[in-house]
């Protein structure tokens, strides 16, 4: 009888030390990074797949389709970086809340650079589309910020600043700003891979959305 040859197996790049990244959150940060990398319209399943050291099909066993990769990348990545957010209440220090608010963002940023960037400067075909799957996933995130700042307001904790400018502000402080780690180190000199320069940077955006910059 002839011997028994050992299964082949698939070509792609070999696995990592500790095995392939086959699960499928070690699969969305992949995917995650990229779109942070080279957009949503170059990132492809066998790019994916070869930094990951799987098969296309393992990829595509997850994901059948690029659309429902998006789709997880929104439920599953971006999501739960909003829902890290302290909820708000008159009873807590608005100041320790706000810092750490921005610190999750920014953790949050540090994880998947650049695709916020990549998501918001998008001009592929499908875009707005994209967009608007976010906006409706964000929806119930973006009205209990807006009911905890008219909360602050209404109790004297906040000046009566305007709702939608706050967040504004706050969006483009920490989706683009803190996901731009080459430009934050070459302009800025921020080192976004050290722990100390993310706490200096979440606690300086912080004291400037509460006090801004006019003398106390």
């Amino acid at each position: 009888m002839a011997p028994t040859r050992p299964p082949r197996r698939r070509a792609g790049r070999p696995p990592a030390e500790g095995g392939p990244a086959t699960s499928r959150a070690s699969l969305l940060a992949v995917a995650a990074r990229q779109i942070g990398l080279h957009g949503f319209a170059r990132t492809t399943f066998r790019g994916i797949a070869a930094e990951a050291g799987v098969s296309y099909g393992t990829v595509q066993h997850h994901f059948p389709t690029k659309q429902q990769l998006w789709s997880a990348i929104v439920e599953e990545v971006l999501l739960p970086a909003h829902r890290a957010s302290p909820p708000v209440s008159t009873e807590q220090d608005i100041r320790r809340v706000l810092t750490e608010t921005v610190r999750a963002r920014v953790e949050a940023a540090v994880l998947r650079p650049g695709l916020s960037a990549a998501i918001l400067t998008d001009r592929s075909p499908g875009a707005e589309e994209r967009l608007r799957e976010i906006a409706a996933a964000l929806q119930g995130e973006r009205e209990m910020d807006l009911a905890g700042i008219r909360m602050l307001i209404a109790a004297g904790q906040l000046r009566d600043v305007d709702e939608l400018a706050f967040m504004a502000v706050m969006g483009i402080a920490l989706t683009t700003l803190s996901s731009a780690k080459p430009a934050m180190a070459t302009f800025i000199g921020v080192d976004m891979d050290d722990p100390a320069s993310r706490e200096r940077l979440a606690s300086g955006i912080a004291d400037l959305l509460l006090h801004g910059l006019l003398p106390r």
